[in-house]
């Protein structure tokens, strides 16, 4: 950001900001549809925080939790508690 001007730092900070927050809710939401597809259910019944209610349902069966680790989601930290 060293050459870009006054004016265009604050619009370059707000884009990035705006960016991250899209993407801080739509990777669980996405992490829910891909835990779903699999198991034949229909990925548009995913919402924002399915795949932490699905752990917390599913963490002691073993075929489950395989589907689960396949998730984008695993890679967040708190699912490695």
């Amino acid at each position: 950001m060293g050459s870009w001007s006054t004016s265009q730092k604050p619009t370059a900070i707000a884009f990035f900001c705006v960016s991250y927050a899209g993407l801080a809710i739509l990777a669980p939401y996405l992490a829910g549809g891909r835990f779903l597809a699999p198991n034949l259910v229909n990925p548009s019944k995913a919402g924002v925080l399915s795949i932490v209610r699905y752990w917390q349902a599913y963490w002691d069966d073993e075929q489950m939790r395989k589907r689960l680790k396949i998730s984008p989601a695993n890679r967040l930290p708190a699912f490695h508690t």
